[in-house]
C-alpha cells in the first residue's frame, strides 16, 4: 500500500519536492524508503529532468554505510548489491544472455559483473547507471577478463541524458580471448551544454540483427571514473 502511494503521488503534486519531504520524514524511522518505493519518484524527476534534485534525494536517502562508494562512478567494485536505482547500477539480461554479480573466480572474498551469451542471437538489455559529472574532461578506468566469440563484442558507452545516442566516450571493442585480467581505459570529455546528467551503458556493439550473434562470456570489475590531469 505504502509503495502504491509513492508511486502515484508524483502525478498529484505541484512541487516536485513533495515526495522528497515524505521520504526525509521516514528516513530515520524502523521503516525507512525502500529502493522500490524511491525508484517511481526517481525515474519521475529523471523523466521531467530535475537531475540534481534526483541525485539530491538519492544521496540523502543513501545508507550511511554506503556513502563511501558515492564518487563519480557509483559502486564500481560491485561489492554492494545494486539497488536497480537509477543512480546506481541497473542490471538487465534478456533473450540468450544472463548477467549478474558473481564471485570472481580468482579471489573469493570480491565480486565482479558477470555476463554469459547462449549460443544464437541475443538481445542485451544492457548494463547501466546515471552518473552527475560536471563539463570536463575524465578517465573511465576498468578491468575484464573473459572470451566473447561473434562478429561484434561489448562496450562502455557513456551519453548525455536527454541528448542525442550520440556518445561522448566510448570503450574499445572487447572480442576474442582476454586472460588474464586485462586493463582498459578511455578518455571523454562532458560538454558545458545540454549535458547535466550521463547514461553509463555496458552495450553489444552490434549494428544489425546478423550481428547479435554472440557467444561466450565475460567479467568485468573495478570500474571508476576519475578526472583526467
Amino acid at each position: 500500500m505504502r509503495r502504491q502511494f509513492f508511486e502515484l503521488l508524483p502525478n498529484f503534486i505541484s512541487d516536485a519536492r513533495t515526495s522528497l519531504y515524505f521520504f526525509l520524514n521516514l528516513r530515520d524511522t524502523a521503516t525507512p524508503p525502500t529502493p522500490p518505493e524511491l525508484r517511481g519518484y526517481l525515474d519521475f524527476l529523471i523523466r521531467h529532468t530535475f537531475y540534481e534534485l534526483a541525485y539530491y534525494t538519492w544521496l540523502q536517502l543513501l545508507p550511511a554505510e554506503q556513502l563511501g562508494n558515492a564518487g563519480l562512478l557509483f559502486n564500481g567494485s560491485f561489492e554492494l548489491a545494486p539497488s536497480g536505482l537509477p543512480f546506481d547500477w541497473l542490471i538487465s539480461s534478456g533473450s540468450g544472455v544472463t548477467a549478474t554479480i558473481a564471485t570472481r573466480p580468482d579471489r573469493d572474498t570480491e565480486r565482479a559483473v558477470f555476463i554469459e551469451f547462449g549460443h544464437g542471437r541475443v538481445e542485451f538489455q544492457g548494463i547501466s547507471q546515471v552518473t552527475m559529472l560536471s563539463p570536463g574532461t575524465y578517465k573511465f578506468h576498468g578491468k575484464y577478463r573473459g572470451e566473447i566469440a561473434g562478429r561484434r563484442g561489448l562496450r562502455w558507452r557513456i551519453t548525455c541524458a536527454g541528448a542525442t545516442a550520440i556518445p561522448i566516450g566510448e570503450s574499445p571493442m572487447v572480442v576474442g580471448i582476454a586472460s588474464p585480467w586485462k586493463d582498459f581505459e578511455f578518455a571523454f570529455s562532458v560538454p558545458k551544454a545540454d549535458c547535466r546528467a550521463q547514461h553509463v551503458r555496458l552495450v553489444l556493439d552490434a549494428r544489425s540483427p546478423s550481428e547479435q550473434f554472440v557467444s561466450g562470456s565475460i567479467w568485468y570489475d573495478e570500474l571508476r571514473i576519475v578526472r583526467a590531469e
